[in-house]
């Protein structure tokens, strides 16, 4: 099959071997679990095909391929495949039209969500999905939708996502020990400053039990607490504070030992996902430092926050432009504009969620770390910015800042103009 890949400014009629003038066919796809649908449109908006169901294994796949090279032999047509990002129930489609060097794209859920919120008619179906697809396919003009990473890159890309599916595990971990604790004992959490802490999970292991809920001596918490590496003085008052949280506690007797259950349940879940991720990081750091990129010469990047850098933006010389890469992170400022009414709001959030997460925990370190970032930082805040704008805005300039190092293949340095004493101690 012959392939064509214009982006996202492609006209709207191409050539053939023999210089005549080919019209074009767009094929949306609608995926589920179980199934797909497809629906194909003409360069004139026309419905060609639409509600046709495949399952989603080898038969159905080859069926669809055959089929759709029977409507693109009758219309003469240069096909163009669209599907949406539907989590992991796409990718062996996308894989198997990928096997046949097809024009192929991507497309994010948004574009099919906004599209269809502007319809007359309150129906909703995955026939109608398809055809919308195939819609938004013709209309859409980004640049780099088409681009999936290979190799190492897309190796690193899938370890950093299971890092961060780890991550939310963990959270999830965290938000029901925080719930038992505020049941057994309310108030251990304004103890420590880290619940999670070392020391914070020894006085829990130690203290409460089912069989003697709160049976420990002031000695004992010491002991728990000089894990955390303070000296006598903190560790006895606060033995002090826990003992006299543990007084204050108020329970019923008939639920006691079920929330004391869960609770040491719950942190044994939370400690096998701590170690999970510990692992996967040191794997991600491999592949970094083999890397030797010099985005990691700017300071607040780590080699964990490089890496997902890295496997999310894939050939940073796609995006001709600083824009560009901007718009794809989703840290552009989205724009409402009707007559002489025109509104700037939030930032887009288009893109990986996985890449803006790593942008703003950089920025965050890298407004207290990084001269350029700490005063910028600070500039903004004495226009009396709210921290919130002040971090995204932050963001936005570190990954230009990335986008220059890297594609120019030089080291982060700064400017003379630039105070160091403006980084906060």
């Amino acid at each position: 099959m012959v392939s064509h890949r214009y982006g996202g400014y492609a006209p709207q009629h191409i050539k053939n071997q023999r210089g005549d003038t080919t019209k074009r066919i767009f094929i949306g796809i609608d995926v589920s679990k179980d199934k797909f649908d497809v629906g194909v449109k003409d360069e004139q908006n026309r419905t060609v095909l639409m509600g046709k169901t495949y399952p989603m294994n080898r038969i159905g796949l080859d069926q669809f391929k055959e089929e759709m090279d029977k409507v693109i032999s009758e219309l003469k047509a240069i096909p163009v495949y669209g599907l949406e990002a539907s989590g992991i129930y796409h990718l062996p489609l996308y894989e198997y039209l990928r096997g046949f060097d097809v024009d192929l794209h991507l497309l994010n859920p948004l574009e099919i969500k906004k599209k269809d919120q502007r319809k007359v008619r309150k129906t909703k179906t995955d026939k109608l999905d398809a055809v919308f697809i195939a819609e938004a396919l013709m209309l859409r003009h980004l640049e780099h939708h088409q681009y999936r990473p290979s190799g190492k890159v897309a190796e690193l890309r899938e370890y950093c996502r299971i890092r961060n599916r780890l991550m939310e595990k963990s959270k999830v971990c965290k938000i029901q020990a925080r719930r038992d604790l505020d049941i057994l004992c309310r108030g251990y959490d304004k103890i420590f400053t880290d619940l999670f802490s070392q020391s914070s999970l020894a006085v829990i292991k130690k203290a409460i039990r089912k069989t003697r809920l709160f049976d420990v001596s002031k000695e004992d918490l010491i002991t728990c607490l000089s894990s955390s590496k303070q000296d006598r003085e903190w560790c006895e008052k606060k033995a002090e504070e826990i003992l006299d949280v543990f007084k204050n506690s108020v329970i019923s007797k008939d639920e006691c030992n079920a929330y004391v259950t869960e609770l040491h349940l719950t942190l044994q879940q939370y400690e096998v996902i701590k170690d999970q991720i510990a692992r996967v990081e040191k794997t991600i750091e491999r592949f970094v430092t083999a890397n030797h990129s010099n985005i990691r010469t700017i300071p607040g990047i780590g080699p964990v926050t490089a890496g997902i850098i890295i496997s999310e933006i894939g050939d940073i010389h796609r995006f001709k432009r600083p824009e560009q890469i901007v718009a794809f992170a989703g840290l552009d400022p989205s724009v409402y504009e009707s007559g002489r009414s025109k509104r700037i709001g939030h930032i887009s959030k288009r893109g990986p969620p996985i890449l803006r997460s790593a942008l703003y925990q950089a920025a965050f370190i890298g407004a207290r770390s990084n001269p350029v970032l700490a005063e910028y930082y600070s500039r903004l805040k004495g226009k009396g910015k709210h921290h919130n704008v002040c971090v995204i805005a932050v963001a936005r300039k570190l990954l230009l800042i990335i986008y220059s190092v890297w594609k120019n293949n030089k080291e982060f340095y700064v400017p003379e103009r630039i105070d160091k004493s403006s980084i906060s101690s």
